[in-house]
C-alpha cells in the first residue's frame, strides 16, 4: 500500500485546505502539536510504520530519479552538488557513505550538500532522547560516525525554495516548462 503523509505544523489548516481542493483524499496529515524539529516531525508522522519510507522536504524542487533513489538501502540521503555550498554546509563522502557533515563554508566552495531527500527505516529513531530532535544534528551525524549512512549522488537540477530569492529563481527556471 502506498501512503503519502504530510507532517505539518505551521499553517497546517491552510496547507490541508489547499491540498484537499486540488487532490481530495490523496494525503494523510499528521499535525505536530508543537514544533518537533526535523527529526521529531518525521518520527511523529511515521511512528506506526515498520518498513523503509521516503522523506522529501516540502521546499525542494529537483529532477532526482526517485525510482533509482528508492532502490537504495535505507538509510540513504541524497547529496546534491552545488557550486556555492555556503548556505547549506557540505557532506564528506567516502565509499558511497557520508563520512561527516561539515558546517557551512565561509568562502565560495562547491560540493555535495544534504538535498532533503531521505530513504529511512523506523529503527533509526530508537536512540532519540526525546520527541523533539533534528535529523541534521541528532541522527545523521551519529549514523555517519558509525559508517551507516549511505549517500545517493545527484548532479542534476536541485533548488531549495526556502527564501523569496530562491523561490523566484525556481519560478523563472520553470516558467516555460
Amino acid at each position: 500500500m502506498r501512503e503519502i503523509r504530510l507532517s505539518l505544523h505551521h499553517k497546517a489548516d491552510e496547507i490541508i485546505a489547499f491540498c484537499e481542493s486540488r487532490w481530495p483524499g490523496a494525503f494523510e496529515y499528521r499535525i505536530e502539536p508543537t514544533p518537533l524539529g526535523t527529526g521529531g516531525g518525521i518520527y511523529f508522522a511515521t511512528k506506526d510504520w515498520n518498513n523503509p519510507f521516503l522523506v522529501v522536504n516540502g521546499d525542494i524542487l529537483s529532477d532526482i530519479d526517485i525510482k533509482k533513489f528508492t532502490s537504495c538501502d535505507a538509510p540513504t540521503i541524497v547529496g546534491a552538488y552545488q557550486e556555492d555550498a555556503r548556505p547549506y554546509g557540505l557532506l564528506d563522502i567516502e565509499n558511497g557513505k557520508v563520512a561527516a557533515f561539515r558546517e557551512k563554508p565561509q568562502e565560495l566552495q562547491g560540493g555535495y550538500i544534504n538535498a532533503g531527500f531521505y530513504l529511512l527505516h523506523p529503527d533509526i529513531f530508537a536512540g532519540a532522547a526525546s520527541d523533539t530532535f533534528m535529523m541534521e544534528k541528532d541522527i545523521f551525524p551519529q549514523l555517519a560516525d558509525m559508517g551507516k549512512l549511505n549517500v545517493f549522488l545527484h548532479d542534476g537540477y536541485w533548488i531549495d525554495c526556502g527564501t523569496e530569492e530562491r523561490l523566484a529563481r525556481a519560478h523563472e527556471d520553470h516558467r516555460d516548462k
